[in-house]
């Protein structure tokens, strides 16, 4: 597991993400972000299949692990003033996610909830597809940003989206899947696994009722995160813009 956590980027091995995804091209990085990183998760999908089926603490490890990985990588891309660091930490926040659905499915093959197994697992394959389309297109999309303007800084690049408008359109609609807003497949995702949560309150037990409550607000506190961290983006761009009109 912590072999596979360290290729996923769950913490604490989350720290070469962003270091590498910033350093490579656009178009590696996007390999990366779509591909490489998901070859993590199916090993350890494949791994927990040949292993005994899981014990129920297992499961809520592993999705402790991936709901500490999204609070950490969303709360990290926060104050992030890098187009690409910020995308690198965004990453870990969507492999966390994954992770958490992982988790939950995990918790319900071993206590008997059909249900959550199906909502947890197909939550978490969804969204790892997902996030394989629209990261490798943000990383494409800052690529062109990154040789039109030669900078990275989110604080430079105000105005860009009228000189050039398909890669800011594309932007925004990857921008907005990545962070969950509906009706977008990134929001469905969500969605389902805050389900396989919803059907974890029925399960028999004091300890996994609370851990499923304490889950799933804490996976509304990541959506929230994921959306100030677009908008205090949004909004550094345009003091960025204003401040070199007066210039």
């Amino acid at each position: 597991f912590f072999g596979f956590a360290a290729k996923i980027g769950l913490v604490p091995f989350q720290v070469w993400l962003p270091a590498i995804y910033p350093a490579a091209p656009g178009h590696v990085a996007a390999l990366m972000s779509g591909g490489m990183i998901n070859v993590g998760l199916y090993g350890l999908w494949r791994a927990l299949e040949i292993l005994p089926p899981p014990a129920p603490w297992q499961g809520w490890t592993i999705a402790g692990l991936g709901l500490a990985s999204a609070l950490l990588g969303i709360l990290a891309a926060l104050g992030q003033g890098n187009l690409k660091r910020l995308l690198a930490y965004s990453s870990v926040e969507n492999m966390g996610l994954v992770c958490l659905g992982l988790g939950l499915g995990l918790v319900g093959l071993s206590c008997g909830a059909p249900a959550m197994a199906a909502l947890g697992l197909g939550g978490a394959l969804f969204h790892m597809l997902c996030h394989a389309g629209f990261k490798s297109l943000l990383f494409l999309c800052a690529s062109e940003v990154l040789a039109a303007v030669g900078s990275a800084r989110i604080a430079h690049l105000g105005g860009l989206a009228k000189r050039m408008p398909a890669v800011g359109t594309l932007f925004l609609l990857a921008g907005a899947g990545i962070a969950g807003l509906p009706p977008l497949p990134g929001f469905i995702g969500e969605l389902t696994m805050a389900l396989a949560m919803l059907a974890g309150l029925e399960l028999p037990g004091l300890l996994p009722r609370t851990a499923s409550a304490a889950a799933l607000a804490a996976l509304a506190a990541v959506g929230g995160f994921a959306l100030a961290a677009f908008a205090k983006r949004s909004e550094e761009r345009r003091v960025g813009k204003e401040c070199r009109s007066r210039w």
